[in-house]
């Protein structure tokens, strides 16, 4: 039975990530599930992965049982891990609504584990940093020191003419 260790990077966050073991005859949603427990999600949010190439541009989305816009989207419900990683790809893009301003990438670290009988997969074998107070928020008025009233349109800014 195959294994595939894979790390899970924020995009442009640095020094926070986890690396998943899977069992290659796992799903999708069995993945979703071990992501959102390691960074602490709520399950109830919406998720998709994408298939990607090694630019992290999106091919093919991988639904987790909602509607999807692409008329080719694989359902991760039903299409085991394997199906799609190593063989057609090796990065995939995963997307969860409660941080949607975030990109979260996925590549493969090692295809050829060794099962660890006494592992659960999936299995987190290493985390680094944890997601501060504020990730999900709105970082950028954070950041910049404004408030929701500083970027509307009643205060001008945006707007053609300035």
């Amino acid at each position: 039975m195959s294994i595939l260790r894979l790390g899970v990077y924020i995009d442009e966050v640095e020094d926070v990530f986890r690396e998943i073991e899977v069992k290659g005859e796992q799903k999708f949603i069995d993945l979703h599930e071990a992501i959102s427990k390691s960074f602490q999600f709520k399950k109830k949010a919406q998720a998709s992965f994408f298939v990607s190439n090694s630019r992290w541009q999106k091919l093919n989305e991988i639904t987790l049982g909602h509607p999807s816009v692409f008329d080719k989207a694989l359902n991760g419900l039903e299409i085991s891990i394997e199906s799609i990683l190593p063989g057609t790809a090796k990065h995939l893009v995963y997307f969860n609504d409660e941080f949607s301003e975030y990109s979260f990438l996925i590549q493969i670290e090692n295809p050829n584990v060794k099962e660890d009988g006494k592992k659960t997969y999936p299995a987190v074998v290493a985390a680094k940093g944890k997601l501060s107070q504020g990730f999900g928020g709105n970082i950028f008025t954070e950041d910049l020191g404004l408030n929701e009233d500083d970027l509307s349109a009643e205060s001008g800014f945006g707007e053609e003419g300035e």
